[in-house]
């Protein structure tokens, strides 16, 4: 059991809705939980336990026990709200401690005193199992590609083999990706985009060998075959490029008003229109950023920001681990704030965040793999004690 699960606990237990197997669980979870979750969920309690009896028949031993853990939590939640460890408790505090505890052993102890007198039969083997919680699936390999005439295909549903035919370059679909093959040079010159939903991501390797991923909510304009002195194309949202080597015709990526040229090396884009700035990233090689006249060398592990309206970028060292591994297939975070963590979830899962409280402060760290569900990854950040959370349909509620 969770944080989150608890508190949902709670509020069928007062409802008198809940199961003999449920209450184990519950009773599991509170012998383990850290004590800023168990603070936390005292408050649910507060309403309930406030005018409330203690049960009569509790063990003293657990009294003892739940009655330390108590002190330990309000202990440090004094020092935190005074500074001053010895300050006398008020009467308020120590009535709510009460309440609190007493709340907690009526759970602990089976005596239920609150859900007997609000449900009309105890609770039995036949008692309706309480709703499973909603979960939101998450992202996987889904894209639409846009040909020279207009028309599209849906990659996801799309079988492999062989797409169009465009120009002298045939399309073809293999194992969830897709692949511009060559065949002559010449002609009419023919663009294709490719564009991935929010809760998609693909792969494409376009006809000189380049190979790029495509994160969530993106997408890349390029041509069906290269000629001309350099390759360019153009990216929407987030990409990952591995480049083949080609001294002689330079590869260029542009986005938000800027250029990436590199010969042949592997790097990162990441300019979402919603994201504070466009972050380059150098994996292996050289590039070169440019911006108007500005013009920035990176060299493996660095990145450029480019902020709106600056004319020139800052060079910083970036967590590579976390940078890349949406495109490694995981979510990493080390110390990054809370709305920013959650741009990256509304575009995995497709939905929308709502906060409900101030969650400015919150920074957190964790990782999952991106094939969990929404709920897999938010307990996971949500052991940190900073944040609790709900799922209503599409939408995630963040409460600190």
């Amino acid at each position: 059991m969770t944080y989150s699960s608890a508190i949902a606990f709670s509020e069928r237990f007062a409802a008198g809705q809940y199961t003999a197997a449920e209450h184990a669980e519950f009773v599991a979870w509170l012998n383990t939980a850290p004590q800023t979750e168990i603070g936390e969920l005292l408050e649910t309690f507060r309403k309930i336990a406030a005018a409330r009896p203690p049960a009569e028949t509790a063990d003293p031993a657990l009294v003892a026990k739940i009655e330390a853990s108590l002190d330990r939590y309000e202990t440090e939640q004094t020092d935190h709200a005074a500074g001053d460890a010895g300050e006398e408790r008020s009467p308020l505090r120590r009535m709510f401690r009460y309440s609190a505890a007493a709340a907690i052993l009526l759970l602990l102890t089976g005596a239920g005193w609150w859900g007997l007198q609000t449900r009309k039969t105890p609770v039995t083997a036949q008692t309706p199992p309480a709703p499973i919680r909603k979960d939101i699936l998450p992202g996987g390999d889904k894209a639409v590609l846009t040909l020279a005439d207009g028309s599209t295909i849906v990659l996801d549903s799309a079988q492999d083999g062989q797409l169009a035919q465009q120009g002298k370059a045939t399309v073809i679909k293999i194992n969830g990706q897709v692949t511009y093959k060559g065949t002559g040079k010449g002609g009419i010159v023919a663009f294709n985009t490719i564009a991935t939903p929010r809760g998609g991501q693909y792969k494409v390797i376009l006809s000189d060998g380049t190979i790029a991923w495509l994160n969530a909510a993106s997408s890349l304009r390029f041509p069906t075959l290269f000629g001309g002195p350099a390759r360019e194309v153009q990216l929407s949202g987030e990409g990952y490029f591995e480049v083949a080597k080609n001294k002689d015709h330079p590869f260029r990526v542009k986005t938000g008003g800027m250029s990436v040229e590199v010969l042949g090396t592997d790097f990162n884009i990441m300019a979402y229109e919603e994201e504070a700035a466009i972050r380059t990233t150098l994996v292996t090689g050289s590039i070169r950023v440019e911006k108007g006249d500005t013009r920035t060398l990176l060299i493996p592990g660095k990145q450029a920001v480019l902020l709106p309206g600056a004319r020139s970028f800052q060079t910083v060292s970036p967590d590579m681990q976390s940078t890349l591994a949406w495109k490694n297939g995981r979510f990493e975070f080390d110390e990054t704030d809370i709305r920013t963590i959650m741009r990256q979830v509304e575009r995995w899962y497709d939905v929308k965040v709502e906060y409900k409280g101030n969650v400015e402060n919150i920074v957190l760290s964790g990782a999952v793999s991106r094939r969990k569900t929404a709920s897999a990854l938010l307990d996971v950040l949500a052991q940190t004690g900073q944040f609790h959370y709900r799922i209503e349909d599409d939408h995630i509620i963040i409460m600190p």
